[in-house]
């Protein structure tokens, strides 16, 4: 649902669905932002936005047939702008061919309209992709009925979208209306004859206990952690690392009987001023610097496989591509400020990063960081028949592993982690070990404090490891592998 608030504030509201998940994004047209960002950012005017948008929301109950995953699957997707979507047919296509090429089997579709995101669904389908559709085109209508019911037919025999959306980044202050919301939201569903399905709603991790009360069916939550070195908006290096990890494993213990997904950063910001050249890659100029800067490609899978290893359900990247315009008259940040004191990645000189916003450029040329999220993609989705039934088993892991990398636990400080995952269905146990979030050779090292039969997934190699053994794991910088436990 897209449309423009002309009281008291200025916004475009566009509820959003993803796999499973479904929300409302934001996002102010008044704000002076160098970069398109989700208007999340701007927690000041939401609750003016939400008085003018709460009765749309409990009206719009549910509008279409909500697709279900089946069993054995995981979302593999990126979050995509409606703007940047290729008008062209040939053009689309050609991008979707693309998409299935780098295994992704679902796009977060936003900012655009039921029609546009139907048509998409079908071009989609043949490529293995999944659609989350959004509405568009509803502002502040006197005859919203008629617009939803023209929505739902809108959507015609179009494939089945993954989800229709209630809230994004909902928190304590608009509970109430996303509660409403999701109760009339099955109500309409069940009145129009269609499956109501699952909802959910997307919560900052600050809010995920808010989440965690919720009659949401699934969770989700946005964690962008890799900030530029001594930035004072966020942690970098090992701390990017730990604070990830930190907020993925609250989302689990929030609602343990739930799912739940994660949108992991791949894009860059700026402070300051900047410019945009012609394919989307950005140059940082003088006094300014990467409020969160571009995970690099181990850094990207790392979130992939760290999120599958802590429970996740599925990984979707923020973002396939942004909106940015050349700043280039924008005020650099001042000299000298106590905020920005040890802000070190602030530069002097043009610095060309030659990367886009998101991971793929306006001529849809792709990245290293894509070729990333490609290897992850591929090698969980060979996973995924019982990544998507598995929990961490905690205290069979502190009975079966002593160390990591000499880290007393399952963890270790440059990322590497080892976790034992319970399959709910099977009965079966895996033991799931993450490499660093660095392009390191050095092998993964743990010791075990029991004694172990392991069988490696990908080859079906069969090791023993004796009680009291330290096993070395060939497990390079950003990979991943998973053994089961025989």
């Amino acid at each position: 649902m897209k449309g423009t608030l002309t009281q008291a504030t200025h916004w475009n509201y566009t509820i959003e669905p993803l796999r499973g998940f479904c929300f409302v994004d934001f996002v102010p047209l008044a704000c002076n932002r160098s970069l398109l960002l989700r208007g999340h950012h701007h927690h000041k005017y939401w609750l003016e936005a939400m008085k003018h948008v709460a009765t749309i929301l409990v009206a719009l109950g549910g509008l279409a047939t909500l697709g279900t995953c089946s069993d054995g699957d995981l979302a593999l997707g990126v979050y995509w702008l409606g703007e940047t979507v290729p008008s062209s047919p040939q053009q689309l296509e050609k991008t979707l061919a693309d998409m299935q090429a780098h295994s992704i089997n679902a796009v977060w579709l936003t900012h655009t309209s039921a029609t546009r995101a139907a048509e998409i669904a079908r071009l989609a389908t043949p490529h293995g992709i999944r659609v989350v559709a959004c509405l568009g085109g509803y502002g502040q209508s006197q005859s919203l009925g008629k617009q939803i019911d023209a929505a739902i037919k809108s959507w015609g025999d179009a494939p089945a979208p993954l989800a229709w959306g209630l809230l994004d980044q909902s928190s304590q202050g608009y509970f109430d209306v996303m509660q409403s919301f999701n109760g009339s939201w099955k109500s309409a569903l069940n009145v129009s004859g269609h499956s109501p399905g699952p909802t959910t709603a997307v919560f900052e991790p600050a809010d995920i206990r808010t989440g965690a009360r919720s009659s949401v069916s699934v969770l989700t939550c946005d964690i962008y952690s890799f900030f530029s070195k001594g930035s004072p908006y966020g942690p970098s290096g090992q701390a990017s690392l730990e604070w990830w990890k930190s907020k993925v494993n609250n989302v689990r213990r929030a609602s343990p009987s739930r799912p739940f997904w994660v949108i992991g950063q791949a894009f860059q910001d700026v402070v300051g001023p900047f410019d945009v050249d012609k394919t989307g890659n950005i140059t940082l100029l003088p006094g300014s610097a990467n409020q969160h800067a571009m995970p690099t490609p181990e850094e990207l899978k790392w979130q992939v496989y760290s999120g599958f290893s802590f429970g996740a359900k599925g990984f979707f990247a923020y973002t396939y591509e942004g909106i940015v315009k050349s700043q280039a008259n924008v005020k650099p940040l001042p000299k000298g400020d106590r905020r920005n004191r040890n802000w070190n990645a602030i530069v002097s000189h043009p610095s060309p990063s030659g990367l886009p916003y998101g991971f793929v450029r306006k001529d849809g040329t792709g990245t290293p960081q894509y070729d990333a999220l490609a290897t992850a993609f591929a090698k969980a989705g060979t996973w995924r028949g019982f990544l998507a039934n598995t929990l961490p088993d905690e205290r069979q892991a502190a009975d079966l592993i002593q160390s990591i990398n000499g880290e007393p636990g399952l963890e270790a400080p440059n990322g590497a982690i080892v976790h034992v995952l319970a399959d709910q269905v099977s009965g079966k146990n895996y033991l799931m070990i993450v490499g660093d979030a660095m392009p390191s050779k050095s092998p993964i090292e743990i010791a075990f404090r029991s004694a172990v039969t392991l069988r490696q997934v990908s080859t079906r190699q069969v090791m023993e490891v004796a009680k009291g053994a330290v096993k070395q794991f060939g497990i390079l910088g950003g990979d991943a592998e998973v053994y089961e436990i025989l």
